[in-house]
C-alpha cells in the first residue's frame, strides 16, 4: 500500500519522490528498504529513519520498493510535480503458503559499496540456542566470521583482532560503555526491543568515528502506532516484559521494555533460613522510547536505557559485621529531532547522555570500623546533526558535526578508618572534549562502477593537549556480472578512549581512561578486498580478505595493575604498544526456504608488540585464533499458519586461546612505609600475586568447539494473540572446554565451566 501526496514542479525540469518505508502492520520504519526504478538499473535505499528520497526527470517509472522477508511492492507512476510517496509492506510471513512471494531482484550485497558489513534479523536472535535460553544480540554476531566470544559463554565479543574496546556498541546512536551483564555473560540489549541490528567491521563509513575496529549500530523500535500490543518471557536467566502502542494514533506512539533477573531470591531464602550469610546477585535493565509526528516533515523521538547489576554479600555474627557490594551499569537518554528542509535534504539532530559507573565497597566492624570504596565511572554529553542529501540517484552525500563532552573518573580510592578519612588515587574527574566534522558521497560512475568516498576530522583536546587527526574512507564496487561483484576500501581510523582490564580481580572492574598528553589516541588503519556472488536471491557467498594496522594500543605492565601502591596514577602502569591483524574470512548465507542460516569460516591472525615485553618481539594476541569455524541455522518443518514447529542449531569450533602460564609465581608480603607502619596500600602488596613468563601468551589452549540446538514451538491463539514454547540445549555432546589454565605442582590444571546445559523458555504475545 503506497500514500500519495503532490507538490510544486520544480526548477531545471527535474522532480523528486521521497517518503517513508515501514511495515505495515507494525509501523516500524524499515531501515536500509530498496527502491528501484525498473528497467534504469538505479535507485537508493532509504535511511536509518525509513525516509527515503529519488529526483527524476518527469515521465512514467515504475518503483520498486523491496525489503528482505518483505513482499516487494511496485508502483506506477507518471510523475509531472513533486511526489510523496509513503510505502508500507507486508512480511512474506503473512501472505499465506499458497501466495507466490515476490522477492527483490538481491538483498544489496551485489549494489552496495559496503565490505565487511552484516545485518542480523532479529528473529536469527531470538531463535539462536545460547546457555539459559536468554536470547542475546552479542552472542548471535559470534557466529558470524571474523567476531570472537572473549570467553565461553560470554557475550564480549573480539572483531578482526581487534580488543574489546575498539568496538563502538551504539544503542539508538548513543555510546553504550558496558554492553554486559552476568559478569560478562549476557549483553544488555532486550531482543523485544529491537528493530535493527548492523555491524560494520571493514570499510566503516565516514558517519561513524571513535573505535578501530568495528561499529554495532543497534536501532530501537519505535512502537506500533495504530495497535496496542506486548510481549511476555519467561527463562531459566530472567523475566521480561515489553509494551508498545499509540499514544495518538497516526502521530505519536511508544515502546518500554523490562527485564530483570531472579537468580537472587532462591538463594536470599536460603541463605536467610540457614546461614548468618546474606549474599546475592541481580541485574535488571529497563528501555524506552517514544515519538511525536508533529506534520509531515517532522518528527521528535526521546528514548533512554537503564541498567544494573549488584553483587553483594553480608556477615554478622556477635561482635563483629561485614558488608560487602559490587555495583555496575549504564544510562542512557537521547533526544533527536527529524526534519525535511526539502524533498532533498533530511535532518537529523540530536542530544545525548551517557554514563558509566563502577562502585565497589566495603564495610568491617569489630573493635574499629573501615570503610573502603573504590569507584570510577564515564560522563559523555554529545550534541550532532546528521544530513542527508539527494541530489540525484547517482549520489547519496551524508554530512554532519559532532561534540562531546567527556569526563573520566577511572581510579578513585577513598578510606574511612584507622582513625583517618584518606583518598587515594589520581586523574579523577579528567575531561575531554571531541569536535568532529564528516562528509561522504556514495556515487555511480557508469553502470557497474560505485564509489563511497568520505573523510573525517576530529579535534581532541585533553588539558593543555591537543590533538588534531583527518580520516579518509574509500570503498568501491564493480559488477562483474548481474551475480557478481568485486569490492575494496581502506578506512583510517583514530580512538580516544582506552581500556584497562584488570583479569587478576576476578570481576567487570575494568576502567574506562582518556587519551592524554602521555598517553597517545589510538591510530589505525584497514584495508579490505572481497568477492560477493548471489546466484539466485536468498543465496549469497562472499570470501573478504583484511590486513589491520593499529598504533598506540595499551595494556598494563607486566605485574602492574590500578590497585598498584607503588604508582601515582594509572597511566605510570600501562605501556604503549603496535597491533597487526590480517586474514580472510569466507561466508556462505542462506534468507529462504525451510532451511536458513550461514556458515562462515575465518583464517586470521593478530599479534601485539611491546617494547618492554618480549625483548621488544611481537606475540600472538590473547584472542588471537588461527581457524574459526562457525555455523548458525533454522530448518522450519511445518507451519500452517496456525502452529509452526522449527529447529536451530550452532556449532562452532575454533583454535585455541593464548594465554600467559607463569615459569616462577611468587606472593609478595606488606613493605614498611616511609613513616614505619604498614599502611592501608600495603594491603595491596600483600595480596598481591608475581609472576614471571617466558614470553607474554606463551601457552595455547586445545581447541574449542560445542554444538548448540534448539526446538521452538509457536502456536497462534488468535489475530493478535500466540505463545512459543522454546526448548535448547547448550553442548550437546558436553565438551568439556576449558575456562582457564594454572600450573601446580609443575602440572596444567584445566578448569572448566559448561558442560551441557538444557533450558526451556516461554514467550506470550498479545
Amino acid at each position: 500500500m503506497a500514500t500519495f501526496l503532490f507538490g510544486k514542479t520544480t526548477a531545471q525540469n527535474k522532480v523528486t519522490v521521497s517518503g517513508y518505508i515501514q511495515d505495515k502492520n507494525t509501523t516500524e520504519k524499515l531501515i536500509g528498504a530498496s527502491v528501484i526504478i525498473e528497467g534504469m538499473n538505479t535507485g537508493t535505499a532509504s535511511n536509518r529513519y525509513g525516509f527515503y528520497s529519488l529526483t527524476l526527470a518527469p515521465g512514467k517509472y515504475n518503483l520498486r520498493y523491496s525489503f528482505v522477508g518483505y513482499e516487494a511492492q511496485v508502483v506506477d507512476l507518471d510523475i509531472k510535480k513533486d511526489t510523496v510517496i509513503n510505502a508500507s509492506l507486508l512480511t512474506d510471513i503473512t501472505l499465506g503458503e499458497v501466495t507466490v512471494k515476490a522477492r527483490s531482484k538481491n538483498s544489496g550485497i551485489l549494489t552496495s559499496t559496503e565490505t565487511g558489513t552484516n545485518v542480523v534479523s532479529v528473529e536469527s536472535i531470538k531463535k539462536t540456542p545460547v546457555i539459559g535460553g536468554e536470547n542475546d544480540v552479542l552472542k548471535t554476531l559470534q557466529f558470524l566470521p571474523g567476531v570472537k566470544q572473549s570467553q565461553e559463554g560470554t557475550a564480549g565479543i573480539n572483531v578482526r583482532g581487534g580488543s574489546p574496546d575498539q568496538n563502538q556498541i551504539l544503542l539508538d546512536g548513543v555510546p553504550v560503555y558496558n554492553a554486559s551483564h552476568l559478569f560478562g555473560f549476557l549483553s544488555v540489549f532486550n531482543s523485544d526491543a529491537i528493530n535493527q541490528v548492523k555491524l560494520y567491521k571493514g570499510g566503516i563509513p565516514a558517519r561513524y568515528g571513535g573505535r578501530l575496529s568495528s561499529v554495532l549500530d543497534i536501532t530501537m523500535k519505535e512502537g506500533n502506532n495504530q495497535t496496542p500490543k506486548g510481549v511476555v518471557s519467561v527463562s531459566p536467566v530472567s523475566g521480561r516484559i515489553t509494551l508498545e502502542g499509540p499514544i495518538k494514533p497516526d502521530t505519536s506512539s511508544f515502546i518500554i521494555s523490562g527485564r530483570r533477573t531472579f537468580l537472587d531470591i532462591p538463594v536470599r531464602i536460603g541463605l536467610l533460613l540457614t546461614q548468618p550469610v546474606q549474599a546475592g546477585y541481580y541485574f535488571y535493565d529497563y528501555t524506552a522510547k517514544a515519538n511525536w509526528k508533529i506534520n509531515s516533515k517532522n518528527r521528535i523521538y526521546f528514548s533512554s536505557y537503564l541498567g544494573r547489576d549488584r553483587y553483594f554479600i553480608k556477615y554478622k555474627e556477635e561482635g563483629a559485621k561485614s558488608d560487602y557490594s559490587y555495583n555496575w551499569g549504564n544510562v542512557t537518554s537521547v533526544l533527536r529531532w527529524n526534519t525535511e528542509f526539502s524533498q532533498k535534504l533530511f535532518a537529523n539532530f540530536t542530544g545525548y547522555y551517557s554514563h558509566f559507573y563502577n562502585k565497589q565497597k566495603i564495610k568491617l566492624k569489630d573493635e574499629e570500623s573501615l570503610n573502603y570504596n573504590i569507584s570510577s565511572g564515564l560522563n559523555d554529553f554529545s550534541l550532532a546533526g546528521d544530513f542527508d542529501y539527494y541530489p540525484s540517484p547517482a549520489h547519496n552525500i551524508k554530512f554532519g558535526f559532532k561534540t562531546s563532552f567527556q569526563s573520566f573518573s577511572p581510579q578513585l580510592v577513598v578510606l574511612r578508618g584507622f582513625e583517618s578519612d584518606t583518598t587515594y588515587g589520581k586523574g579523577v574527574n579528567q575531561q575531554a572534549t571531541i569536535h568532529s566534522l564528516y562528509a561522504e558521497d556514495d556515487f555511480n560512475i557508469g553502470s557497474r562502477l560505485r564509489l563511497n568516498a568520505g573523510i573525517r576530522a576530529d579535534a581532541y583536546q585533553t588539558g593543555k593537549q591537543n590533538y588534531f587527526y583527518f580520516q579518509p574512507r574509500f570503498s568501491a564496487r564493480y559488477l562483474l556480472s548481474d551475480v557478481l561483484s568485486v569490492k575494496g576500501s581502506w578506512s583510517r581510523m583514530s580512538q580516544y578512549l582506552h581500556l584497562l582490564s584488570n583479569t587478576s580481580i576476578g570481576l567487570p572492574t575494568d576502567l574506562w581512561v582518556p587519551s592524554t598528553k602521555k598517553i597517545k589516541p589510538q591510530e589505525g588503519w584497514q584495508t579490505s578486498l572481497g568477492f560477493y556472488f548471489e546466484p539466485k536471491p536468498g543465496l549469497e557467498f562472499s570470501v573478504e580478505g583484511y590486513y589491520k594496522k593499529m598504533e598506540n594500543v595499551i595494556r598494563f605492565d607486566q605485574g602492574a595493575s590500578f590497585l598498584d601502591s607503588r604508582q601515582k596514577s594509572w597511566e605510570d602502569n600501562v605501556i604503549t604498544g603496535e597491533g597487526l591483524a590480517y586474514g580472510s574470512e569466507f561466508l556462505v548465507k542462506k534468507t529462504t526456504g525451510k532451511l536458513t542460516g550461514w556458515a562462515g569460516y575465518t583464517l586470521s591472525w593478530s599479534n601485539r608488540k611491546f617494547e618492554e615485553l618480549n625483548n621488544g618481539k611481537p606475540f600472538p594476541y590473547r584472542y588471537d585464533k588461527r581457524h574459526d569455524l562457525s555455523i548458525l541455522g533454522e530448518y522450519e518443518f511445518y507451519d500452517d499458519g496456525f502452529d509452526s514447529k522449527s529447529f536451530s542449531f550452532g556449532f562452532t569450533f575454533n583454535t585455541g586461546y593464548a594465554v600467559s602460564i607463569p615459569d616462577v609465581k611468587h606472593h609478595g608480603l606488606n613493605i614498611l612505609t616511609e613513616k614505619g607502619d604498614f599502611g592501608f596500600l600495603g594491603l595491596f602488596d600483600y595480596f598481591k600475586t608475581r609472576v614471571t613468563y617466558a614470553e607474554p601468551n606463551n601457552y595455547r589452549m586445545p581447541s574449542f568447539h560445542h554444538l548448540d540446538i534448539g526446538y521452538h514451538l509457536t502456536r497462534k491463539l488468535s489475530t493478535y494473540r500466540e505463545r512459543t514454547w522454546s526448548f535448547s540445549v547448550y553442548n550437546v555432546y558436553n565438551r568439556l572446554n576449558p575456562w582457564y589454565y594454572y600450573k601446580k605442582d609443575e602440572k596444567m590444571r584445566q578448569v572448566s565451566l559448561f558442560p551441557i546445559i538444557p533450558s526451556v523458555s516461554f514467550t506470550y504475545k498479545w
